[in-house]
């Protein structure tokens, strides 16, 4: 199966290049799952609607509700953001411009597809499967729900004659299987996790996911090698930066993911934090010192006072950098600096913290029967 290349072409131009690439003697059935597959390699989940307030949530659901399901351009290697409304839209639109019945069914307000092919009724929620699609894992809700599903084996053979391998369970397997062996001489979960992300961003196509699908990569490698006790003490805080949009005056909000770990200092006799930041520069996670970490929020006026580990209860910034600076100049006194300027270049100018967030995609694709 030819992948579409989506590069410097708007989201339309690459829609109809899809449609145009279609193979023939295909089923209806087969044809589906095609463009299911195709157009899951286009789009994201938007994290502004994941992460944001009540409001913003609103907004953006308000629009893909009233909207077209059409798209503009897509940057350079970056996919489509858009939610669960725009993404059953847009796919139920492909499927009735090349003559499968199909529309939109609204469950407790999340949106999904419905097809109608020979007469049965299909379900399918391409909103869940994207993550798994850029990673070539068997998806879980094309065609799984309702009276007429597809069994496993007619879907691995419909893949089959694609082009779609499953080529990620063994990426994932062997990824999981070597982490657990570089535990062995690892003692902190600062070191573990920095272990997952230099590990995992080897992992084919993770480098190429945007943030909420990136997370729910990291996540499932954390659960499937870490200790209970030591995923507990994982927590992440979503940094976010508004910026002024040039054309249109409209402020536009960019997320990054920031994972802190907890670790007893045997010397300092306490728990201490580190920090690790996503770099755009080689997508992949970096760790950052607590001290680096107050740098960074100084000079980009950031609040710091839901950060985990970092005080909150003194009466200065300088105070609280000057209670920390012993436990930094301990640590991590020979450590390269991983400044601001390599985490990113755009000012950020609020903060959102959430810890739960680890544990918000509660589907388990990459279960024990795909990975042990």
């Amino acid at each position: 199966m030819n992948s579409i290349d989506f590069r410097r072409m708007t989201f339309n131009n690459a829609v109809e290049r899809l449609i145009a690439q279609i193979p023939n003697n295909l089923s209806e059935i087969e044809k589906a799952r095609y463009v299911y597959l195709e157009l899951g390699k286009l789009i994201c989940y938007d994290e502004k609607y994941w992460f944001g307030t009540s409001e913003i949530q609103h907004r953006i659901y308000k629009k893909s509700l009233n909207s077209t399901p059409s798209f503009s351009e897509i940057q350079e290697n970056k996919k489509k953001k858009a939610i669960c409304i725009s993404i059953s839209k847009l796919y139920s639109s492909i499927l009735q411009e090349i003559g499968i019945k199909a529309g939109q069914q609204n469950e407790n307000d999340h949106f999904y597809s419905y097809l109608i092919i020979k007469d049965k009724l299909y379900y399918a929620d391409l909103n869940n499967d994207m993550k798994y699609i850029q990673l070539e894992l068997p998806t879980s809700f094309f065609f799984t729900e309702g009276a007429n599903v597809l069994s496993k084996d007619r879907l691995q053979q419909i893949d089959e004659k694609l082009g779609y391998h499953y080529k990620g369970i063994y990426n994932f397997k062997s990824k999981i299987n070597m982490i657990k062996t570089k535990f062995k001489n690892l003692n902190t979960l600062s070191d573990k996790m920095q272990c997952i992300f230099d590990l995992g961003s080897e992992i084919p196509g993770v480098k190429d996911l945007e943030l909420i699908e990136r997370n729910f990569v990291y996540r499932k490698l954390a659960l499937k090698t870490l200790s209970d006790k030591e995923f507990g003490k994982l927590q992440t805080l979503e940094l976010y930066e508004v910026q002024k949009d040039e054309k249109d005056s409209k402020n536009r909000i960019n997320y990054q993911t920031v994972y802190a770990t907890r670790d007893f200092n045997s010397d300092l006799r306490k728990e201490t934090f580190s920090y690790f930041v996503f770099s755009q520069y080689d997508r992949k996670y970096k760790k950052i010192s607590t001290i680096e970490l107050l740098d960074f929020i100084d000079k980009n006026n950031l609040t710091f006072k839901k950060i985990p580990g970092l005080i909150n209860n003194y009466k200065s910034y300088e105070e609280t950098k000057r209670r920390i600076a012993q436990d930094y100049y301990s640590q991590n006194a020979s450590e390269e600096k991983f400044t601001s300027a390599n985490i990113n270049n755009k000012k950020l100018s609020n903060m959102n913290t959430n810890n739960e967030n680890i544990n918000k995609d509660n589907n388990d694709i990459i279960d024990d029967t795909l990975i042990k």
